[in-house]
């Protein structure tokens, strides 16, 4: 079954988003891409102003980690304590994964990178908004899991295969990814080739050589480009083969391509 078509990456219009941020430059960029994307923009540069335009229930806020006044986080567990249902986006320039943990553990939805804010931010603000609604995909739309070691790279694709109608799931290396696919069993893996821990190679032939997973459509995604390099993806058992740098709208078209088509509605 696919899943229900898109017209793309579908616009926040009308939801309000407070962005906190003390450098002029970065807020004046992030305010550019969500207004963009079809958010009201509040902005701040302090937490002292940020608490003042709280009252205001924006859907989203948007916080860098340091200001002058404090630490960002403080301000996301008061939010998350008194207004569950915002989604809260951290943007920092330290990406220790340490800092993701402390983001996540504040109660945050999301957490990006300053270097990958340009790219990820709308993204990782649509796939938190997504969760929490639990409206990014219908009951019965197939469920793709995205494997790739890189966070980065697993955001980007998350978020608009979700914005496709898909269900998604996520894992970090092949090790994770078999562990998610017993818990739960995809339609479909997009499946990075070079990991750490346990490779993409390694996890497609494993799962290729079990009558219960063989069924499972895996995308392999690849930074070799040689002819070898793609023959090797495909001798794992890749159903599909797409090299690097991938572009999403590319890699939900082979997706739909794979998905076997719905059956045809009865005529009365």
């Amino acid at each position: 079954m696919k899943a229900a078509a898109s017209s793309g990456l579908r616009p926040q219009v009308g939801l309000r988003a407070l962005l906190v941020e003390d450098d002029p430059t970065a807020r004046a960029l992030y305010a550019d891409m969500l207004r963009s994307d079809g958010f009201l923009v509040t902005e701040a540069a302090t937490l002292a102003d940020a608490a003042h335009r709280i009252v205001e229930r924006p859907a989203v806020l948007v916080l860098d980690r340091r200001l002058p006044d404090g630490d960002g986080l403080d301000l996301a567990r008061a939010v998350r304590a008194t207004r569950g249902a915002t989604v809260i986006v951290v943007v920092s320039a330290d990406e220790r994964p340490t800092a993701r943990r402390d983001a996540l553990a504040a109660g945050c939805d999301g957490f990006v990178a300053k270097t990958s804010a340009r790219f990820l931010l709308v993204d990782a603000i649509r796939r938190a908004l997504a969760a929490r609604a639990g409206a990014s995909a219908a009951p019965d739309a197939p469920t793709v899991l995205v494997v790739d070691d890189s966070d980065d790279n697993r955001l980007l694709y998350a978020s608009n295969i979700a914005e496709a109608g898909y269900r998604v799931e996520e894992a970090k290396d092949g090790a994770e990814a078999l562990e998610r696919v017993r818990a739960r069993r995809p339609t479909v893996i997009v499946m990075d080739l070079s990991m750490p821990v346990l490779d993409g190679w390694q996890t497609t032939r494993r799962l290729k050589s079990d009558p219960k997973t063989s069924g499972i459509l895996i995308i392999a995604i690849t930074a070799h480009t040689t002819m070898l390099g793609l023959r090797q993806a495909t001798d794992a058992g890749a159903d599909a083969v797409l090299t690097k740098p991938c572009l999403p709208r590319d890699l939900i078209g082979v997706i739909e391509s794979l998905m076997p088509d719905e059956e045809p509605a009865a005529v009365g």
